[in-house]
């Protein structure tokens, strides 16, 4: 069963999901204007799709996600005492796409170290 617990949805995985929105943003497009090599350029561009791409699908399953608990994540972000739970079930899609938000925060850091 895929679960993950509320807290850590509104204060890791949804920080860290912006930070990398920014992250990619910022440096693949400083990147493509500072690049001089026109096959550089364009690796950079597929690649700034690419992360553009998966941050959409990740944003749809996490809003889909966001939706079905939204209760649950309010009263935990106020630190009620008496939520149902702080445990969220997910569908595959939205495990999936919990897994592939870590993943690509993980590839931003690698992309701006580089």
């Amino acid at each position: 069963m895929n679960q993950i617990d509320a807290r850590e949805l509104m204060r890791d995985v949804l920080p860290k999901l912006r930070a990398t929105r920014s992250l990619i943003d910022s440096t693949l497009k400083k990147r493509i204007a500072t690049c001089d090599d026109e096959e550089e350029s364009h690796r950079l561009t597929v690649l700034q799709d690419e992360f553009a791409l998966e941050m959409t699908m990740i944003r749809l399953n996490l809003e889909h996600l966001l939706k079905r608990y939204e209760d649950q994540l309010e009263a935990a972000n106020r630190g009620d005492q008496f939520f149902s739970s702080p445990i969220l079930i997910m569908d595959d899609a939205e495990a999936m796409a919990i897994e592939r938000a870590k993943r690509l925060y993980v590839r931003a850091h690698q992309l701006q170290t580089r």
